[in-house]
C-alpha cells in the first residue's frame, strides 16, 4: 500500500535533486505518464558508470569501503537541506502536515498489508498503533520536511574507481526525516557515514524516533517477502525476525 506511482516518484525525486544542484544522480532524459504515446508509464535515464557498492565491497580495502561510506554520509548531509512544504511519500498527492501523521499512515499500511496476507509479524498490531499514538510529541520535534530517498542501502550506490558515483532507485522517495533513510537503521549505521553526515551521536529522543523507523523498514521487509514471493522466504524471514523484536523491545521498554 505504501509503493503507489512509484515510476513518477523516481522522475520526480531525481528532478528536484537536480533543480537543487547536487551531484550523483541520473539525469531524467525523457517521461511521459499520460499513456498517449505507450500504453504504459515511462522514462528513460542516463546511464551511470560504475557498479553497486553491493556488488564490489569485497574487492575494495577497508580505507575506500569507508571513503565511500563517508561521502554517502556527505550526500545525505546535502539531501537534508532539501526542503518540502508538508510530510508524505512523492508518489501519492496526499500530504500530512506532522511527521507523526506520516508515520502513522505508513505503518498502518504495512499492517494492514500483513492482515491481508496474513503474515504473521509477532506482535500486536493494536498495542503498535497506541504505542505510536502515545510518542506524537516525539515526531512534533520535527517540523520541516526533508527530502529522503529512504532505500540508500549498498545496493542503491555506485562506485567507480573508488569514489561514489552515483545514486539509484529513488522510487521510494518522501518528504520526511532524514533519520527514515537506510543508512541510519541500526543493524547498519558506519561510523564513516555518520562522520560524512556531521552527527555521530543521537538524543534520547532521535534514537526513539530511530527505533521506529527501524521498526516501520523491518516490518515492510517482512510483509514485502509474501507479496514478492522470494524463493528463500524462510531464509529472509529468520534474518528479520530478531530485528522486528529488537526494533519493538526497544521501543516498548524506552
Amino acid at each position: 500500500s505504501n509503493e503507489i506511482n512509484l515510476m513518477q516518484a523516481e522522475v520526480a525525486a531525481m528532478r528536484i535533486v537536480h533543480e537543487h544542484g547536487l551531484p550523483l544522480v541520473p539525469q531524467v532524459q525523457f517521461a511521459d505518464f499520460s499513456r498517449t504515446i505507450c500504453t504504459g508509464n515511462y522514462f528513460f535515464m542516463e546511464c551511470l558508470p560504475g557498479r553497486s557498492f553491493s556488488s564490489c565491497r569485497d574487492e575494495l580495502t577497508e580505507d575506500v569501503v569507508n571513503h565511500v561510506h563517508y561521502q554517502s554520509g556527505q550526500f545525505q548531509q546535502q539531501l537534508k537541506n532539501i526542503h518540502g512544504v508538508d510530510f508524505g511519500p512523492l508518489g501519492l498527492e496526499q500530504r500530512f502536515p506532522s511527521l507523526h501523521g506520516l508515520i502513522r499512515f505508513l505503518i498502518a499500511n504495512v499492517l494492514r498489508d500483513a492482515e491481508n496476507r496474513s503474515v504473521d509479524l509477532q506482535l500486536s498490531h493494536a498495542d503498535v498503533l497506541v504505542r505510536l499514538e502515545a510518542d506524537e510529541a516525539l515526531f512534533a520535534q520535527v517540523q520541516t520536511p526533508s527530502l529522503v530517498h529512504w532505500d540508500m542501502w549498498e545496493g542503491n550506490i555506485f562506485v567507480d574507481k573508488g569514489e561514489m558515483c552515483g545514486i539509484i532507485d529513488w522510487e521510494r522517495a518522501m518528504w520526511g526525516e532524514p533519520l527514515m533513510d537506510d543508512r541510519f537503521r541500526s543493524h547498519n549505521q558506519p561510523a564513516a557515514f555518520l562522520e560524512g553526515f556531521g552527527q555521530t551521536r543521537f538524543t534520547p529522543d532521535e534514537k526513539r524516533r530511530i527505533a521506529w523507523y527501524d521498526l516501520f523498514l523491518y516490518l515492510t521487509m517482512v510483509t514485502e517477502s509474501f507479496y514478492r514471493e522470494y524463493e528463500d522466504i524462510q531464509g529472509a524471514i529468520s534474518w528479520l525476525r530478531p530485528l522486528v523484536a529488537d526494533a519493538w523491545a526497544w521501543i516498548q521498554a524506552a
